[in-house]
């Protein structure tokens, strides 16, 4: 065995290592921070926006909350 193959080996070996600690990172839950505001906090300024319609009416975005946009 000579020092070229021992050196892919641990090259190998380290890529090996390096990604399966990655995927079992990704797999894991983490726990949320109890000081980050929720996704509902974030989007209610949205859902409380009006727009004006060509007729003069306003258009509320609550009208479409849990139906899809795009």
């Amino acid at each position: 065995m000579n020092r070229r193959n021992i050196l892919y080996g641990g090259a190998a070996a380290v890529a090996a290592a390096t990604g399966a600690g990655v995927a079992w990172w990704k797999i894991q839950p983490h726990q949320t921070s109890a000081v980050a505001p929720s996704t509902t906090a974030l989007a209610d300024p949205f859902w409380a926006m009006g727009f004006d319609t060509p007729d003069g009416q306003t258009l509320s975005m609550n009208s479409f909350l849990g139906k899809p946009l795009l």
